[in-house]
């Protein structure tokens, strides 16, 4: 999957992403006799060059240009074909043809009463027995950690469907916005994943500022007396593998103050790879067994435009 837009691109391939991309649609002949020379030194990677799209009489291609690109070369490239009726961009990878389709970025809506997380499903997943204190928790401590969670969706809760069916919800404790929670489902409503996110400062202030280094936003979060923290639950490993990039994706969203993308905020996202949030994942083997911490997984956030998170 990637994802275009004027701030940022992303893609699911080798975690690329590039901050304020050029793009470009360029046309190249067919190679169609044997020993004929792509036009470019990367065009022999087109899908034609291994027999698909034959039929065509000139190769389009969507190019990505860093923005201080001087040598001419793209980034990152994507032939434009058309298919079934339909515009797809095309990419060769790790020996397979990739055929992407348009899909309509998923929305976030207002959270219903009947679409809130089911009180005894959160509790079977992080364990009815959980205190805060026991994974680190400073702010209420001695709160299970289940009443925490859904005292972060008492105000402004959000819930939003992906392509997939999955759900991710989210909101923020009343008269306390700095203590937030996240719940993600699967496409049957099982949940997946749920995490405490306490002190999290936004990378962007007022109307346009954003902080131009790592070490001057963390100084500022140190003067305000906050402590960030996200503790993350999950399922299983394969419910974390899941819904983790999910929560990363929401994560990015929220350092950008939602309601917002990197075409706005270009400075506040490219500070987002160097950012290290303290973050501890835990395993719940059931409601009546302690959670068990395990390494946090190295995933690329979803490729989800930053812009459906709203608030």
């Amino acid at each position: 999957m990637v994802v275009l837009s004027a701030g940022m691109f992303e893609s699911n391939w080798n975690r690329a992403s590039v901050a304020r991309p050029r793009y470009r649609i360029s046309c190249y002949p067919v190679l169609r006799a044997e020993g004929e020379i792509p036009a470019t030194r990367w065009g022999g990677y087109w899908s034609g060059f291994y027999g698909f799209g034959a039929d065509r009489d000139a190769v389009a291609v969507l190019e990505i240009h860093a923005p201080d690109d001087k040598a001419g070369d793209p980034a990152y490239w994507y032939e434009i074909a058309y298919e079934d009726g339909n515009e797809q961009l095309w990419h060769m990878y790790d020996g397979w043809l990739y055929k992407m389709k348009q899909v309509a970025p998923p929305r976030a809506s207002v959270l219903k009463l009947e679409d809130a997380p089911d009180e005894g499903a959160l509790k079977q997943l992080v364990g009815t027995a959980t205190l805060g204190s026991s994974v680190g928790l400073v702010n209420y401590p001695e709160m299970h950690v289940s009443d925490r969670i859904l005292a972060g969706l008492q105000a402004a809760g959000r819930v939003m469907a992906t392509s997939d069916g999955s759900t991710v919800t989210w909101g923020f404790k009343y008269e306390e916005a700095n203590l937030q929670s996240v719940v993600i489902a699967d496409k049957t409503g099982q949940l997946e994943l749920a995490a405490v996110v306490d002190d999290i400062l936004g990378l962007t202030y007022g109307k346009s500022g954003t902080y131009t280094s790592v070490a001057e936003y963390e100084k500022r979060a140190k003067r305000q007396g906050l402590r960030p923290r996200v503790i993350v639950f999950a399922r299983d490993q394969a419910s974390l593998v899941t819904a983790y990039p999910l929560l990363r994706r929401w994560m990015q969203a929220n350092l950008l103050g939602f309601n917002a993308s990197c075409a706005a905020h270009a400075g506040a996202c490219a500070l987002m790879p160097d950012l290290d949030l303290p973050t501890d994942v835990y395993l719940t083997p059931g409601a009546g067994s302690a959670p068990v911490r395990v390494t946090t997984p190295d995933l690329p956030a979803a490729s989800i435009p930053l812009e459906a998170f709203t608030q």
